[in-house]
């Protein structure tokens, strides 16, 4: 059993944390708290000191491991709520759930439980537990947007659009702020979306009608029905089969695009090609003017950091296009079109031979050497390789009239 020497020692380092934290010193104040459990593991206010600062630095884990022990220690309200919160953002959400109902012993009609248990069950997949606990949350905050907001996502996944329209509409009348006002808008775009397509029955069909993107396919698919791979490695005839639909799609449409720029290195074969068949021309994106619309090309999308920064740093209204993208598993940004989704891996044929020279330091003219053969073979498979498109391929490209618009902070706007 824990001496009082013991427990008088960790009460005098938990209160120097404390004063440390309220100047500022947080990293002097977590090494007292971690003192203070030293003497004393049972000292729930320092575990909750601790998990607090673990959640504030992105240390989710540890953070509900701190609260957990609290929880076990006192069996309070807030802790349950603190571990339910982060599990939530660490996707545990069975875990999630458990922990706060844990809170409604405490408090039944708690609203930022309820709205809690909602965003857990609507994440988790349960639409209809999610709107039970919302609607006990709108009895509290009829005019809260955010909770609008997710009770017309829930009813949009229901496929009751008229419910979520509905729940769009209060949510963009009670919205303060234009980044809000913008994401409610595309909410309702999207239920016009899903009124057009109906039934969902490929991931061409998925991502339009959730994301107004368009996704193109390859060989591996006739133009209409499309699928997730879990690896793809493009070959040209690959490669040549998707910028046929890109173009067509482009032409369809109408885009008014000023020019095609490469977001890497890796993707100038194929923004050269883009420029060639489109005759659009290249342009760094160093070059971009206020009054361009550009085409910013990945090769490959490993990381969607890379195409977030690509658009903040366009000074100019863009569309984004990926050939092949592979990071839906950590981040679901996703660029206006899409060649092909892989769950895993997925690569370009010149590739390998790329990332080797660039790992051996190879010169300049070596790259460029490398990324010129890369263009000329895209071209030359282009050219040789036929596009059949069948009538219910056509008839797809042509509805597509509600791709997503992409708005910068200069303003300028392009609606696809």
């Amino acid at each position: 059993m824990l001496g009082e020497p013991h427990y008088d020692e960790a009460i005098v380092h938990f209160q120097r944390g404390l004063v440390l934290e309220q100047a500022n010193r947080v990293e002097e104040a977590v090494e007292e708290y971690r003192r203070a459990l030293e003497h004393n593991p049972h000292l729930a206010e320092a575990h909750d000191a601790l998990g607090n600062y673990y959640h504030r630095h992105g240390l989710l884990a540890k953070a509900a491991e701190e609260f957990r022990i609290v929880a076990n220690l006192e069996g309070g309200f807030l802790a349950y709520f603190n571990i339910g919160s982060i599990l939530i953002e660490l996707g545990r959400y069975d875990e999630a759930i458990n922990a706060l109902l844990h809170c409604l012993i405490f408090d039944a009609e708690d609203p930022a439980v309820h709205y809690q248990l909602g965003l857990a069950h609507f994440l988790h997949g349960d639409d209809y537990a999610a709107l039970y606990h919302l609607r006990m949350t709108q009895q509290r905050y009829p005019n809260d947007s955010s909770l609008h907001l997710l009770i017309g996502r829930c009813h949009l996944r229901l496929g009751v659009y008229d419910e979520a329209e509905t729940a769009f509409h209060i949510a963009l009348r009670h919205a303060t702020h234009d980044i809000d006002r913008l994401r409610i808008r595309m909410y309702l775009q999207a239920v016009e979306r899903h009124r057009e397509i109906g039934v969902i029955h490929s991931l061409r069909e998925r991502f339009y009608a959730e994301q107004g993107v368009a996704y193109l396919g390859s060989t591996h698919d006739d133009g209409h029905r499309t699928e997730e791979f879990a690896d793809f490695h493009f070959t040209y005839p690959d490669i040549a089969i998707s910028l046929h639909r890109l173009t067509r799609l482009a032409r369809l449409q109408r885009w008014r695009l000023t020019c095609i720029v490469p977001i890497d290195r890796l993707a100038e074969p194929l923004a050269r090609a883009l420029a060639e068949l489109l005759q659009v021309p290249l342009r760094g994106a160093d070059a971009l003017q206020p009054d361009d619309i550009a085409l910013l090309t990945l090769a490959i999308g490993h990381e969607a950091e890379l195409l977030k920064l690509a658009i903040e740093r366009a000074p100019c209204a863009s569309v984004t296009f990926c050939l092949g993208l592979d990071w839906l598993r950590h981040n679901a940004v996703v660029p206006d079109v899409i060649g092909v989704v892989a769950r895993d891996m997925c690569s370009v044929p010149w590739e390998p031979e790329f990332r080797r020279l660039r790992a051996q330091g190879a010169p300049v003219d070596q790259l460029n050497a490398c990324l010129n053969q890369a263009t000329q073979q895209i071209v030359a498979a282009v050219q040789s390789t036929p596009a059949p498109i069948t009538p219910q391929s056509l008839a797809f490209f042509q509805k597509f009239r509600r791709l997503r618009y992409i708005e910068h902070a200069c303003g300028a706007t392009i609606t696809c």
